[in-house]
Parts: C-alpha cells; structure tokens; sequence
C-alpha cells in the first residue's frame, strides 16, 4: 500500500502544481468566463495589473502571463476565504487592476461585492463559472451534509481546480482574460497556458500511478475542510469524512 505521507502529498501538489510558475492551455470558449468591462488595453511595454481573489490563483496569473503581468492576490496566505474579510487596502487594490481573477461560488463571495463597492472597469474572470460536478461529486455532498456535524452546506462546492481537468479549464480561463486586455500579447498567453495545461497532464498522470499502487477497499481519504470532493472523484477515491464540515467552527 502506498504510505500515508505520500497520499497527502498527491493531494497537496494537485493543488500546489495548479498554482506552480510555468504555462498551460488555449482560452476557453469566448463568453463563458470572462465579463467585459470596457477597460482599456495597456500601453506597450506596460505590465497588465492583475488581481486575484486567492494567492494561487495569482500564481496561475503569473505562470500565464509571466513578465507581461503584475498580479497579487487579495486574500492573505494561510486565510480561510470562506471568513475573510477585505480590507481598505485589499479594496485599493482591485481599484487599480486592469483583470480580476476569482473563484466565483460560495468560496470568495466577497470579491464580487468589491468590485462593485469600487467600481471597478477591470476585466472580470469567474473562474468556476458554468462548471458542473459530477454525479459521484453530489452524491458524496449529499451524504456528507446528512451527518448530525452538517451545519453548513455551500451549495455546488467550489473547490474545482483541484481535479487537474478543472484546474486546466482555470488556466484556460485565465489565458482568455488576459488576451482579452492585451491583446498584443495574446499567443503568448495561449503558448504559455498549453505548456501549463501540458505540465499538469503529466502530473495528473504520475498521480494515477501512484494511487493505483493502492488496493481498491484501502483508497479511502478523511479531509480536515470539505475542499476535495472533486480530487476524490477523479482519482477514484472513496471521501468516507470530513473533520470540519462548517468553516470556522471547531472540530
């Protein structure tokens, strides 16, 4: 059986590979993510500024766009986005962007009423937008919140880019949005998003082979927050707990 150390490790470089410096995938389909706004493109040799909801949302930006952006991330690292609260600055922030980048759901709901508490002109990217869980996905939902520890229940959990098929819709997202805003440069985007799309292929590959090492009764997982049903379900990994079902509440 594989260690138990190496099956947390799987878990966490899904989600550290998804937010990794380096390049990955063509735009998705115009109009599905990205809400136009009318801001102009930058000037040449200007860097696109670029705000993100999460930090690894951001480093998504920065594998895409590379030196053509400037990007940071609202939320602070190690801050759970189901309670944080913007600060002035944080709201500055957004002020300034030329693209906004947000998960969309009940993970940062706060990022939308900033932008509009702002007025914000950017760009806006929804990266979660239109996408859909699998059926295993609400099936394991709706077992989870029967449980008597059940007092919060965030809909269509948000937490999609830690299957590695989600996370590359992400990158595809985020290459649209930026060519969106500069277009000068938008085949560098979409080269620097296939090669990111290209990386995590390959992880999600290592990945299988080592969760097949696993006997099929022994591939169960216990998460501390509810954050992985999705990498469960694509890994084919049976989600049998969840220490904290509500954020902010102790265990």
């Amino acid at each position: 059986m594989m260690p138990v150390r190496r099956l947390l490790l799987v878990g966490l470089l899904v989600s550290a590979l998804a937010a990794c410096r380096g390049a990955g995938m063509p735009p998705a389909s115009p109009g599905s993510s990205v809400a136009p706004t009318g801001t102009p493109a930058p000037s040449s040799g200007q860097r696109v500024v670029v705000v993100a909801s999460l930090p690894i949302f951001a480093t998504m930006v920065e594998a895409v766009g590379g030196d053509l952006v400037e990007v940071s991330a609202v939320m602070p690292p190690g801050t759970d986005p189901h309670t944080y609260q913007p600060t002035p600055r944080d709201v500055a922030k957004l002020a300034e962007a030329a693209l906004v980048v947000y998960n969309g759901g009940e993970l940062d709901p706060w990022m939308e009423r900033q932008i509009e508490a702002v007025g914000s002109r950017a760009q806006v990217v929804v990266l979660s937008q239109g996408l859909e869980p699998p059926p295993e996905v609400t099936q394991e939902e709706e077992h989870l919140n029967e449980t008597p520890a059940a007092e919060h229940d965030h809909g269509v959990n948000p937490h999609f880019w830690l299957d590695p098929d989600f996370a590359i819709v992400y990158v595809q997202r985020i290459a649209e949005g930026l060519a969106t805003v500069d277009p000068a440069h938008a085949e560098t985007y979409r080269a620097n998003a296939e090669r990111y799309a290209s990386e995590i292929r390959a992880f999600d590959a290592w990945a299988k082979e080592q969760i097949a090492t696993i006997p099929p009764e022994r591939r169960k997982l216990v998460t501390f927050h509810d954050a992985f049903p999705y990498f469960a379900a694509h890994y084919g990994l049976e989600l049998v707990g969840v220490v904290i079902l509500s954020p902010g509440r102790e265990p």
